[in-house]
């Protein structure tokens, strides 16, 4: 799973401003996401598909982060963000304030190895999860980082709730994808 967010991640726009120097990136990157699936591993669960080639990072429904994981957030992103903490870590409560208050599965991190791009390997591990949050009649939340990302999330049913501006002139997009009821 590392691996495969390491190589997708690594040219996200909100992870490239974050870190721009490849060799630091390849340096940090692997242990910011071996921590980051720990702590979401207490509070929701991760996902694979073809043995590796993508990977969804879930949070649970009624778990914002645990206490746990939020003491350790700052710290795992101080680690990869270096001298853009504090910028960074400005952006989370921007975020935070369009996330839905009603129960909700939240889709964290979905990354597809770059080798397996454009395969369906990462739609059909959404729509896993998609097929799960409908079943519990719950709605799902995600924050997309790029254009591309968003026409992908609204491929499947997702819609743009919020448009975020950050100051660098990164957008986030916030979106929700309501559950379909089964017939």
């Amino acid at each position: 799973m590392t691996g495969t967010l390491v190589q997708s991640f690594a040219r996200e726009p909100f992870h490239q401003w974050m870190v721009p120097d490849p060799d630091r990136w390849v340096e940090k990157a692997p242990g910011y996401f071996r921590a980051y699936i720990k702590m979401i591993l207490r509070d929701g669960r991760a996902e694979t598909a073809r043995d590796g080639a993508a990977v969804a990072l879930w949070l649970a429904p009624n778990k914002p982060g645990g206490l746990l994981s939020r003491l350790q957030l700052p710290l795992v992103l101080w680690r990869l963000a270096g001298t853009k903490f504090k910028q960074v870590w400005e952006v989370i409560p921007k975020i935070d304030q369009n996330r839905p208050q009603e129960p909700h599965w939240y889709l964290d991190m979905l990354g597809v190895d770059p080798s397996h791009a454009r395969q369906g390997v990462g739609s059909a591990l959404l729509e896993n999860g998609i097929a799960r949050s409908d079943a519990a009649k719950l709605p799902v939340y995600l924050d997309a980082m790029s254009a591309d990302n968003v026409t992908f999330y609204e491929r499947h049913e997702f819609e743009v709730t919020a448009h975020i501006t950050l100051p660098s002139g990164l957008s986030i997009w916030t979106m929700a994808r309501q559950p379909k009821s089964s017939l």
